[in-house]
């Protein structure tokens, strides 16, 4: 006869079965969470991989970034239009004789008209009223103290000598053009400029205060 395994052997045989199985079902399951953690891990690598090459390929949208840098250079050009330079304590008046359009004709021409200077950077903080107002200078009773302005009041009976000349070369018709009064501002800046020195500045433009033709 078959000798029978006793009833405890056969039952201690099952439990080591079952323990195995469920120790390689348990080692089953762990390798399948690995192997998900690492294809998760993988995609967000990729996908962070595949997000940053984007990026970089896509063109960078400056449309902001442009229109704030025009708004500021607007902003700038528009404060160079609008500021007003060293001028004057007051207008240079003049009275000139000017041609007509034949010799029997006389006209003349009043006016007055103010001269604006930039001062140069290392003289701007001098060329400032004492008593306030506008940049006209405190030095010399009342005059300009910043030195392309004293260069001016001193060159002054030159100054005058030379607008007048211009003036009184005008042909009467010009100067009821608009064209004409812009000539004669331009050729004011440019021959007062030729006397007066350089490094402290310069003439920069002519305002007419008043302009009476005849």
């Amino acid at each position: 006869m078959a000798e029978e395994n006793p009833p405890g052997e056969a039952k201690g045989k099952e439990a080591g079965a079952e323990g195995e199985a469920k120790a390689a079902g348990g080692s089953g399951k762990k390798k399948m969470i690995m192997i998900a953690v690492i294809l998760v891990v993988d995609l967000l690598l990729m996908g962070g991989a595949a997000m940053f090459i984007v990026s970089k390929l896509k063109p960078k949208d400056t449309t902001a970034e442009d229109q704030k840098a025009k708004e500021e250079e607007e902003h700038k050009a528009l404060e160079a239009l609008t500021k007003i330079g060293m001028t004057l304590p007051k207008p240079l008046t003049f009275t000139v004789n000017i041609a007509g359009s034949t010799p029997e004709e006389t006209h003349y021409l009043k006016c007055s008209l103010q001269l604006e200077w930039e001062a140069a950077e290392h003289g701007e903080g001098e060329g400032k009223a004492e008593g306030g107002g506008g940049g006209h200078g405190g030095g010399g009773a009342g005059g300009p103290s910043d030195p392309l302005g004293i260069a001016i009041m001193e060159r002054m009976p030159k100054i005058t000598d030379i607008v007048i000349n211009i003036l009184s070369s005008q042909p009467y018709l010009e100067l009821l053009k608009a064209s004409g009064k812009q000539k004669v501002k331009e050729s004011i800046i440019s021959e007062l400029n030729a006397i007066l020195p350089t490094g402290h500045g310069h003439l920069k433009n002519v305002f007419f205060t008043e302009f009476i033709v005849q």
